[in-house]
């Protein structure tokens, strides 16, 4: 049996596999940002974690730190659960499987 150290090594691997095939093709704008908000000129950074499908698609997210604003946060994860597109990490069979996304959404108003 697996000592610990390997499980976390090799998860650490899976996680790194599950990449963001769509981030070149699509960019947050005003649209995105919460109206409340914009208007209170909050900012701030949103850390998540996602859990990536066989087909590519997120089931879960989770703010792993937050950015202070909940609707900030909220609104991190709705974004990257819709319109995230990811390719899947496969297995030494070459077979999709189930892994994880770290990343994070940066809330900055005016550039």
């Amino acid at each position: 049996m697996p000592n610990r150290k390997t499980i976390v090594i090799a998860l650490a691997l899976v996680a790194l596999a599950a990449t963001d095939a769509g981030a070149a093709r699509r960019g947050g704008g005003n649209a995105d940002y919460p109206a409340a908000a914009m208007r209170e000129g909050r900012q701030g950074t949103s850390y998540f974690h996602l859990t990536i499908d066989v087909n590519g698609r997120a089931k879960d997210c989770v703010i792993t730190r937050s950015s202070g604003h909940k609707d900030l946060d909220a609104e991190t994860c709705k974004m990257v659960v819709e319109r995230g597109m990811w390719t899947p990490a496969t297995n030494d069979a070459g077979e999709a499987i189930e892994s994880s996304f770290e990343g994070k959404i940066d809330w900055k108003i005016g550039g």
